[in-house]
This record gives structure tokens, sequence and C-alpha cells, in this order.
């Protein structure tokens, strides 16, 4: 792996164990560090497998979270706390 590899595999890492604390919490900014999360897989996968076609592929799956980023907290924050 070279430097660039390791480090963002270390911080992706990091932020998922963080992620799921905070989920286990329940704690209302959880959306953020996943938002987070997906752009560290995008970046790990590009630097695995530069490709066009998995660029495109990997925008197609990561667009439908960030079009419905705030539903998506809206419809949490409702279930959990009962508040929008």
């Amino acid at each position: 792996m070279t430097s660039i590899e390791l480090g963002l595999s270390t911080i992706f890492i990091l932020i998922s164990v963080i992620y799921t604390g905070a989920m286990l919490e329940k704690k209302t900014w959880v959306f953020h560090l996943e938002l987070i999360r997906m752009v560290l897989i995008f970046l790990l996968v590009y630097c695995w497998l530069p490709s066009s076609i998995l660029i495109g592929l990997m925008f197609l799956l990561i667009t439908p979270g960030i079009v419905f980023y705030k539903t998506l907290c809206q419809q949490y924050n409702r279930i959990l706390f009962g508040f929008q």
C-alpha cells in the first residue's frame, strides 16, 4: 500500500469506529460522519482500482445518499427522538 492508501484506510477505520459508537449512543450528528465515510470509500476504491467505469458506478451509488441527505437526517431524528 502507498502512504496515501494507508492514510485513507487509517482515517476510514477511525471514522468507522467513531460512527459505530455514535450510532449506539443515538447522536444526531451521525449523518455527517456517514457522508465523510462515503467520500473516503470513493477515494479508497479509486486509489486501488483507477477506472472511469468504476468512478461512474461509485458516483451513481453515492448520489442518492447525497440528494436525500436532509430527508434521511429528518427521518432518523423523527424515529429516534420524535422531532424534526
